[in-house]
């Protein structure tokens, strides 16, 4: 059944006359099958959809895009869309990034003070001067746009495509303020995977865990409270189940349930010399408080690993449980709890570090 749609849907796609009211009630056909089809049904009509998407353009190359990136996220390997895909992309941001120029420099070089606005308003407004002028750059710079769910898609399937999709981070990054698929690119391609060190400094108590998948530091914080509640005496009531699902990637992307926060997170360098934190309304307490809405990725290292210290939480004690990117799996995998007379021993080496900084 799933086959004949997809047949349907590329039959649509080779017809030059074919018009977009045609392709959309197609694709539509096509999922709405696909969500009764077995996984290997959805799997060779991805393979096959795919394979047609690289030799795609415009409306139908943004039409495969769309049906590619909901069956990656209804659980079908993304191996045949991910090579394709990066390869578009990698096509499309030289030419984005051409037009993002050229567009802030017009903005700079307004002839007058009351002409120079760096707004989002501003901006969207020159570029629609350059539609005519140049109409590749324009296409170009929307269509990053209309494939950023099926990169989203493809990205959040595993650390292995983040990791090859790196190249893309710092060209996204020279585009983020003015596009808004780019922002959300360069946020998850900045999810990390890797070794954390947990220290409360008042108490002497520290942990060894591993993240993956966290987007941030909200979902971090809620993942910490779970790992400390299954595995230490620490945290006597965890979050939710259902907010837990949330934070994991495994239930919805957000539900009513609020988290209780239990900490401020602040990085290693807040270390004082009595091994302690700042008082909460000294200035190194403000200028080394790591924000929950801020990302894992951006919490400093200390000796090859990201390294938070734990103080007391001072305010927004609860939040909405959610996260940013409803289909990427995410995991605090609690490894070890630390002594006092290790987790001494680490403060000392942050502030001995502070001393020679």
């Amino acid at each position: 059944m799933l086959a004949s749609e997809v047949r349907s849907l590329l039959t649509v796609v080779a017809d030059p006359k074919a018009d977009i009211v045609s392709l959309t009630c197609a694709a539509s056909q096509l999922l709405s099958t696909a969500l009764e089809s077995d996984v290997s049904e959805r799997q060779a009509a991805l393979e096959q959809l795919a394979g047609v998407f690289a030799n795609s353009s415009g409306t139908r190359a943004t039409c495969l895009a769309v049906i590619c990136g909901a069956l990656v996220e209804h659980g079908c390997p993304a191996d045949s869309l991910a090579s394709p895909l990066f390869l578009r992309i990698g096509e499309l941001l030289p030419q984005v990034i051409e037009l993002y120029d050229q567009c802030t420099a017009q903005l700079h070089n307004a002839t007058s003070e009351s002409d120079h606005d760096d707004s989002e308003t501003q901006f969207l407004t020159v570029l629609e001067q350059h539609r005519g002028t140049f109409p590749a750059l324009y296409a170009a710079w929307h269509d990053l746009d209309r494939f950023a769910p099926a990169i989203i898609a493809v990205l959040s399937t595993s650390p292995q495509w983040r990791n090859m999709a790196h190249c893309f981070q710092q060209p996204l990054k020279h585009i983020m303020d003015r596009h808004q698929a780019a922002r959300w690119l360069v946020r998850l391609l900045a999810v990390v995977e890797g070794r954390l060190l947990l220290i409360e400094p008042a108490t002497l108590t520290g942990w060894q865990a591993r993240m993956s998948g966290i987007a941030d530091n909200y979902q971090l914080q809620t993942l910490l409270l779970v790992a400390l509640h299954d595995n230490t005496s620490s945290v006597p009531v965890p979050p939710s189940a259902i907010a837990v699902d949330v934070a994991r990637g495994i239930g919805p992307q957000q539900s009513p349930d609020e988290v209780s926060g239990r900490w401020d997170f602040f990085s290693w360098q807040a270390v004082q010399p009595a091994l302690q934190l700042p008082p909460h309304e000294h200035p190194l307490a403000h200028k080394y408080k790591i924000l929950d809405a801020g990302l894992p990725a951006e919490i400093p290292s200390f000796a090859g690993q990201h390294v938070l210290l734990l103080g007391p939480r001072t305010q927004c004690p609860r939040w909405v449980s959610q996260r940013p990117f409803g289909h990427l799996k995410a995991d605090l995998h609690y490894e070890c709890a630390l002594s006092p007379a290790s987790c001494r021993e680490w403060l000392q080496r942050m502030h001995q570090q502070n001393l020679h900084a």
